[in-house]
């Protein structure tokens, strides 16, 4: 039930349902406390709270949602015409009702007092004359008004042009109403309950049915809208083309570039074609003629040998074991046959190293023949 109607009966004798567990078999009226609700089973009366309506001197009752606004006028201009279904057209004031036509009952979207004594409504509908006899006095309540309108079928407009039936306006019968293209808003600030109160009204227990404007579309009836911008919705759909296309088209322009741009060399490092310096240009053309040499080429590099005249003293020796490994002095002694096998497997291994590693550095120390007779050992090589 409304809450601007109050409704008289007896009590609740029906029977009694659990809101929270069977809300499906509340058919009906109900008196409910908490959750709850006992049946109504007898009829009741029900009134609006506006229980005194004065009539006197009134020959102009305006309805617009659940309110009611009355005046005492002499004449009614419009400035709109109504064309059935299709979209109103401006016009020039012109006079279509007047106070000797008896009183004038309609619904309009809405109505407002001006300062100089006029009333401006918007978008009425169902226009209706009353004969002033047919008023009771000196005032009624909501629902006896509301029979009376219900009962009033003598039209103000012949034409159906400035007040015209709701039949003859009708675009289409049903149709579901979306707050906006989308059905739903995010802004968490309860604009759905907001909504319902303003449009959910349909008519039911003798209440006025909710008017608002809407848009729709002319060969779809599917729904229609509360809210629609079309300045707004162009400007949403524009970006959302050309913000990702700007993108893309970017991203594809970069990727272009970067591959002509960057090669990869011989050391797995990126480089810039057209920024290359001196010194890269140098250590590439390096990597380019380096090359490796096979464990079996070793033993072919003989090294290079140079010893002093005196055995007793520090001699040197200098060998190369490939282009990328560096010169080595290591000092060396006279060594008995053995020793000297030694020294081969020992340089034969130096050979075989890896090109990219260092060369292990081999020194050997000076002994004199005396103590190479009194030490059966081999000679002392540090590695």
């Amino acid at each position: 039930m409304s809450d601007l109607y109050e409704c008289h009966y007896g009590r609740a004798d029906g029977v009694t349902i659990d809101a929270e567990k069977d809300n499906m078999k509340l058919n009906g009226f109900f008196y409910c406390k908490g959750s709850n609700c006992t049946k109504i089973k007898r009829a009741f009366s029900c009134d609006r709270f506006c229980p005194k309506i004065t009539t006197p001197s009134i020959n102009v009752f305006i309805m617009h949602n659940d309110s009611l606004t009355t005046a005492d006028c002499e004449v009614a201009l419009a400035t709109n015409e109504a064309h059935g279904p299709e979209p109103g057209v401006r016009i020039d004031p012109t006079r279509f009702w007047n106070e000797s036509q008896g009183a004038v009952l309609t619904s309009c979207l809405d109505a407002v007092r001006t300062q100089d004594g006029r009333i401006e409504a918007f978008d009425c509908l169902n226009g209706t004359l009353l004969p002033e006899e047919q008023i009771p006095h000196p005032w009624m309540n909501f629902t006896v008004f509301w029979k009376i309108y219900e009962n009033s079928s003598i039209p103000v407009d012949m034409d159906q042009r400035f007040l015209p039936r709701q039949s003859s306006v009708t675009i289409y019968n049903s149709s579901k109403l979306f707050i906006n293209l989308e059905g739903c808003v995010n802004t968490l600030k309860g604009e759905c309950k907001q909504f319902l109160a303003t449009h959910g009204s349909d008519g039911d227990n003798n209440t006025a049915q909710a008017r608002f404007p809407c848009y729709y579309h002319k060969n779809s009836s599917t729904f229609v809208v509360a809210r629609f911008d079309l300045q707004k919705t162009w400007k949403e759909l524009m970006i959302a083309v050309i913000v990702p296309t700007s993108l893309f088209v970017i991203s594809l322009i970069t990727l272009c570039i970067i591959t002509q741009s960057v090669r990869v060399g011989d050391d797995a490092k990126m480089r810039c074609k057209y920024c290359i310096d001196g010194s890269d240009q140098e250590d590439s053309a390096g990597m380019a003629s380096k090359r490796r040499y096979a464990p079996e080429d070793a033993p072919n590099m003989a090294p290079s040998v140079s010893q002093q005249s005196n055995p007793t003293e520090l001699n040197s020796i200098s060998f190369d074991c490939g282009q990328s490994s560096t010169k080595s002095l290591i000092p060396m002694s006279p060594c008995s046959e053995k020793g000297s096998k030694r020294f081969a497997e020992t340089l034969e291994k130096c050979c075989e190293s890896s090109l990219t590693e260092d060369p292990p550095q081999i020194s050997v120390e000076q002994v004199t023949l005396e103590e190479e007779k009194q030490k059966e050992d081999k000679p002392l090589m540090i590695l």
